[in-house]
Order: C-alpha cells, then sequence, then structure tokens
C-alpha cells in the first residue's frame, strides 16, 4: 500500500482484495461496505478490514477450516433453504435440478461470451493479471515480459499488432528513455524471426499494460483456451519455446520518464 502513489490507487487495490475474497471465494461474512450515509469508508478502514480478513483466512486455513476454491461459484439464483415438515413434493425436486442446469447453462454461457471478448481484444485474461504496481525497471532483469509490437504484412501491405515476449537481461543506462535490453523468443511465422534476437526495448510509463503499439507488461505464464466441453481453461504453459514469440528493435515516440 505504501508504494501506491494516489488515494484512488490504494482505494482500488483494497477494493479489488476484498471483492476477490466476498464475491470470489464465496466468503460473505467478510463483506464490508465502501461506503456509508453517502460518504465513502476511508484507506484506513478498508485497510484494517483486510488485515483482519488475512488474518482470518490464515488461522483458519491452518486450522483445515476454510479453502480457496479453484473456481467462483456462479450467482443464479435458486430455492431458499427451510425447514421439511412431511415428505417434500416432486416440485421441490424439481426446483432443485432446474437450478443445477441453469448453473451448468450459466457457466457456459459466460464461458462463450468472455471467449468472444478476449479473441475480440475488448478484454485480456493476460493484462487483468497483471501487478497492481507497475514494476520498476531495475526489477525487471531476468523477468519475461510483453511487448505490443507492430508489423507490416509484405503480401497485403497491412499494419499488423501482436504481442511479443522476451526477457530482459540488462537496463540501459544514460538513456533519454527509460530503455532495456530483451532476448526475445523466436517467431518461427515471421521471415527472419526463427533465430533469438537481442535488442534495446523503450518501456514507457504511459503505455504500461495498455493496448497501444509499444505496450508491455509481464508474461502471465498460463495458455487461455477452451476443452472438449466448450468451457474456458486456464493451464500453465511449458517450457518449449516453440509457442513463443518474439520482436525486433522497437522504437517509441513518447516523451514520458519513468
Amino acid at each position: 500500500m505504501k508504494k501506491l502513489k494516489s488515494e484512488t490507487a490504494r482505494y482500488d487495490a483494497l477494493k479489488k482484495n476484498i471483492t476477490i475474497r466476498v464475491k470470489g471465494f464465496g466468503w460473505e461474512w467478510f463483506h464490508h461496505a465502501w461506503s456509508k450515509n453517502g460518504s465513502k469508508y476511508s484507506v484506513k478502514v478498508l485497510a484494517d478490514h483486510l488485515r483482519h480478513i488475512i488474518r482470518q483466512e490464515k488461522i483458519r486455513i491452518s486450522k483445515g477450516k476454510l479453502e480457496i476454491p479453484e473456481e467462483p461459484k456462479p450467482n443464479v439464483p435458486k430455492r431458499k433453504e427451510m425447514g421439511v415438515l412431511g415428505t417434500q413434493i416432486d416440485l421441490v425436486e424439481t426446483l432443485d435440478s432446474k437450478y443445477l442446469a441453469d448453473e451448468g447453462d450459466f457457466k457456459s454461457k459466460a464461458g462463450s461470451i468472455l471467449q468472444t471478448r478476449e479473441e475480440s481484444g475488448e478484454t485480456s485474461m493476460y493484462s487483468r493479471m497483471q501487478p497492481f504496481l507497475r514494476p520498476e525497471l531495475e526489477d525487471l532483469i531476468g523477468k519475461r515480459i510483453d511487448v505490443l509490437t507492430g508489423f507490416d504484412d509484405d503480401k497485403t501491405g497491412e499494419h499488423l499488432e501482436r504481442w511479443c515476449q522476451g526477457e530482459v537481461i540488462e537496463v540501459l543506462e544514460n538513456c533519454r528513455k527509460p530503455t532495456v535490453n530483451v532476448d526475445w523468443d523466436p517467431m518461427d511465422d515471421v521471415d527472419g524471426g526463427e533465430e533469438r534476437t537481442t535488442s534495446s526495448q523503450e518501456l514507457m510509463p504511459s503505455k504500461w499494460n495498455k493496448d497501444v503499439e509499444g505496450a508491455w507488461r509481464m508474461d502471465v505464464a498460463i495458455d487461455v483456451h477452451r476443452d472438449e466441453d466448450d468451457e474456458i481453461i486456464m493451464a500453465e504453459e511449458s517450457d518449449s519455446e516453440e509457442d513463443d514469440e518474439s520482436c525486433d528493435d522497437i522504437s517509441s515516440s513518447d516523451d514520458d520518464s519513468y
């Protein structure tokens, strides 16, 4: 929290961390309102609540009384749980089975919408999994990054963009703009891209985790795809370099300072 430079950034980070646990994990007992009588709760109040959550989850997990679910539970309307007097009629079982069917249908449709948005570039799982803070240049050495690079198609003349991956091996000193040397992964579907290359790359602060040419972010080692049941699957990528991408030297005209 101390590294975040504005109250808005701190408030947003706290809200996301609390929401992950309440809505994502389904831990409703950790709920906290964002405002009272029209006034937002302060960063200190939310930070104290998050500390309480973290302490409690550590205690409960260590005692086996709590576990982090593998996926969020769909919020689909269902029959209210009530006491039973006598024998339940068949309609109750029908309602319960309909809820289970609705839950499966809800997950399937949500997965289809997510996949469509991913393919259209409207949203990105990789972008959402980035850290809250933009890494400092010195912290990037030995880490893998993605850079959105522009290419010209010689056949069609079309200008294309794609994310390229590589490892930061050096921070260049005495440069007017923040610049690093990157060891790029091979890219077999591009002429001349079959071999690994090393080149300098500007990493402008204004283009951190954006969707414009020259944008950059951390390389998240997951693969988003669909399984045989047409459900979204996120799996860790293999260490094989055959599926990786690389790019040549890129320059930017931005004047932002780090």
